[in-house]
C-alpha cells in the first residue's frame, strides 16, 4: 500500500513499505535503492562504530551514516532503544515514535517548516511488542544548535531572530506543536538558517 508525501517543491513523492532484516520500514521511493542494500537490512552496524556516534543513551542512539561514494549525502540514523517499559507499552498498538516523527517530518516539509528531510522509519517487533525503532533523515552539515550559538555569542543576530520567529509561526499556523521546543532542538545550518529537529515531540 503506497501513501503519498507532499514535498516542498509541490510534487508528491510516493512512500512504500519495505521489509528488510526483520524490520518493517516505510521509505521514500526515491531513496529505496540507495538505502535498501546498505542500511535497511542492518542499521545497527552503523551504530556499533563509536566514531560515527553523535549521542548514545538508554533511550536513543544517534549515528552518522557515511556517504557510500563521493557526492552522496551523509545521513543521520536515530534508534529508539526503549529504555523505559512504558514507552514500549504505549507503542504496542500504535505507530512508534520513530514512525510518527517520519510522518510529522513529511507534514512539516509540506507546510514549509525547515526540518531535515525524513527518508525512512522502521520498527522491529516481537509479536506486537516493539524491540527497536529507527528513523533515517538527512544530515545537516556544518550545523550548530541554537543552544551552542547562544552560549558562544550570548545573543542571536536580528536576521536569525526573524527567521526563527517565521519558523515557529509556520509551525503553529499549520496546526503543529512541538512539545520539546528548546534551544538544543533548533539547528542553524551553515547559512545560520534555523532548522527544527527532534520531531518525537511534534503533534498535529
Amino acid at each position: 500500500h503506497r501513501a503519498n508525501a507532499q514535498g516542498t517543491a509541490g510534487h508528491r513523492e510516493a512512500v512504500t513499505p519495505v521489509v528488510a532484516g526483520g524490520i518493517q520500514w516505510v521509505v521514500r521511493c526515491s531513496t529505496v535503492s540507495a538505502l535498501i542494500g546498505r542500511v535497511l537490512a542492518d542499521p545497527d552496524r552503523f551504530l556499533a562504530d563509536s566514531k560515527l556516534l553523535v549521542a548514545d543513551s538508554p533511550l536513543i542512539t544517534l549515528g552518522r551514516i557515511p556517504p557510500p561514494n563521493p557526492g552522496s549525502p551523509t545521513l543521520l540514523l536515530r534508534r529508539l532503544n526503549y529504555g523505559r517499559s512504558l514507552h514500549r507499552a504505549r507503542d504496542i498498538f500504535r505507530r512508534t515514535r520513530a514512525e510518527r516523527a517520519f510522518w510529522h517530518g513529511i507534514g512539516l516539509e509540506e507546510a514549509g517548516v525547515a526540518t531535515p528531510r525524513a527518508l525512512a522509519a522502521g520498527v522491529r517487533r516481537f509479536w506486537r511488542w516493539p524491540v527497536r525503532a529507527y528513523l533515517i533523515t538527512e544530515w545537516v552539515p556544518d550545523a550548530v544548535t541554537l543552544e551552542h550559538l547562544l552560549a558562544r555569542h550570548g545573543q542571536l543576530p536580528r536576521k536569525q531572530v526573524y527567521q526563527l520567529a517565521d519558523l515557529l509561526a509556520r509551525l503553529h499556523d499549520h496546526g503543529f506543536s512541538h512539545r520539546d521546543l528548546k534551544s538544543s532542538n533548533v539547528l542553524l545550518n551553515e547559512h545560520l538558517q534555523p532548522i527544527l529537529v527532534d520531531l518525537d515531540g511534534v503533534r498535529k
